[in-house]
C-alpha cells in the first residue's frame, strides 16, 4: 500500500479530484476508534493517527484509472509557457482592447461569449417546462440549431427531418441532460453512455458527433466545470501545449478526462497570467480564437479608438451614460480594477 505525508496527500488529493473522482476528506480523529472516517481502519497496523481521503470507487474501470492517477509522475498536467504565451498574444491581436476575462472587453464578449449566455439561458428554462422525452428533444435542437459550435450535419441525425432511432436515442438523451444538470463527476460515464446510444440509434453513426452534442450541453448547463472543444482544436493545441499526440483511448469517457485536464490546465495557466477566467466558455472561446481566426478577423481599430470604448464602458458604470449599448452585455458577477497588468 502507497501512503503519503500530509503534505503529500494534500496534493494528491487535489489531483484525484481534477481527474474527475468523487472524494471526500476524512481527518484523524484523536481518540475514537473507526466510527467516522472508516470502518475497522482506526487501528496501529493500518492508517494509525494519519489523515485520510476516501474515493468512491464504481468499478475495476476506475479503480485501475485511480492507481493511474496516483502511480504518475509529475502533478498537474503541464503546458509550455511559450505555447500560452503565443496563445494570449493571439487572443489580444484579435481583441485590442481585451485586458482581463472578467473586465469584460464587450467586442469579445459581444462576438463569443453574450449569445452561449443567451442559449444557455433559453435552455435551462426550456428543459424545465419539458415534459415527454419529444419535447425534451425539441428543446436540445432548438439550441442546438441557435448556436453555432456545432456543424448542422453534427447534430442532423436527430433533428426533425434525422433518420435516429427516436426509441432508442431520446431517453439516452435525457439521461445525458439530467448529468449535465448534475454533478461533474458523472459527466464522463454520462457521455460514454450517449456516444454509445448514438451509435446504436444512428444509421452508420460515429462518436465524435455524440461527443461534441454532449460536450455542448455540458458547456451550456455546466458552465464552470463542463468542457467543449473541437477534435482539431484538440488535437492541434495539445501538441503545441504538451509536446506530444493526444492521447488514443479505447473509452470515449478516458478521452472527455484527457480533455477535461487539458482544458482545466489551460484555465489555470489563463489565471496564472492573470487574465481571470469567468468559467470554461471564456476557455473554450479563447482556444477556439487561437485555432481558427484569420488575418481578416483582426480589428482594425486605433488606440484611440480602444481609449475611447473603454471610457465609454466606464462612464456607463458610473454615470449609466451609453446604457443602450452596454446593457446588451452581461457583467461579470466580480469585476474588479485592474491591478497587475501585463
Amino acid at each position: 500500500m502507497e501512503s503519503f505525508e500530509w503534505e503529500n496527500l494534500q496534493a494528491r488529493f487535489e489531483e484525484v479530484e481534477a481527474n474527475g473522482f468523487a472524494t471526500e476528506p476524512r481527518p484523524y480523529q484523536s481518540g475514537m476508534k473507526d466510527g467516522g472516517r472508516h470502518s475497522a481502519l482506526s487501528r496501529d497496523w493500518s492508517f494509525g493517527d494519519a489523515d485520510c481521503v476516501v474515493v468512491r470507487i464504481e468499478n475495476a474501470d476506475v479503480l485501475r484509472r485511480l492507481i493511474a492517477v496516483l502511480t504518475q509522475s509529475g502533478d498537474a498536467l503541464t503546458l509550455s509557457p511559450a505555447a500560452i504565451t503565443r496563445w494570449i498574444e493571439r487572443l489580444r491581436h484579435f481583441f485590442p482592447a481585451f485586458d482581463r476575462f472578467d473586465r469584460p472587453d464587450p467586442q469579445f464578449d459581444g462576438v463569443e461569449r453574450t449569445y452561449k449566455l443567451e442559449v444557455a439561458a433559453e435552455l435551462k428554462t426550456a428543459i424545465a417546462q419539458a415534459g415527454s422525452d419529444q419535447e425534451l428533444a425539441d428543446v436540445v435542437n432548438t439550441a442546438l440549431a441557435k448556436s453555432n459550435l456545432l456543424q448542422w450535419r453534427v447534430y442532423w441525425p436527430m433533428s426533425p427531418k434525422g433518420d435516429a432511432d427516436r426509441e432508442k436515442l431520446w431517453p439516452a438523451l435525457r439521461a445525458l441532460v439530467d448529468a449535465a444538470l448534475g454533478a461533474p463527476d458523472g459527466h464522463a460515464s454520462a457521455l460514454e453512455a450517449f456516444v454509445t446510444a448514438w451509435i446504436a440509434a444512428v444509421p452508420d453513426g460515429k462518436p465524435d458527433p455524440a461527443r461534441q452534442i454532449a460536450e455542448f450541453l455540458f458547456l451550456h448547463l455546466a458552465p464552470d466545470e463542463g468542457i467543449y472543444i473541437r477534435y482539431s482544436v484538440r488535437q492541434n493545441l495539445w501538441l503545441e501545449a504538451v509536446g506530444s499526440r493526444f492521447p488514443d483511448h479505447e473509452s470515449i469517457a478516458d478521452t472527455y478526462r484527457e480533455e477535461w485536464q487539458f482544458m482545466q490546465a489551460v484555465r489555470r495557466a489563463f489565471a496564472d497570467r492573470d487574465l481571470a477566467p469567468r468559467d470554461m466558455i471564456d476557455v473554450q472561446s479563447a482556444l477556439w480564437i487561437v485555432h481558427n481566426y484569420k488575418e481578416e478577423d483582426a480589428a482594425t481599430f486605433s488606440r484611440e479608438a480602444i481609449e475611447t470604448a473603454i471610457d465609454a464602458y466606464d462612464s456607463y458604470h458610473q454615470s449609466g451614460d451609453h446604457a443602450a449599448i452596454f446593457k446588451a452585455f452581461r457583467a461579470p458577477e466580480a469585476a474588479r480594477p485592474l491591478q497587475n497588468p501585463m
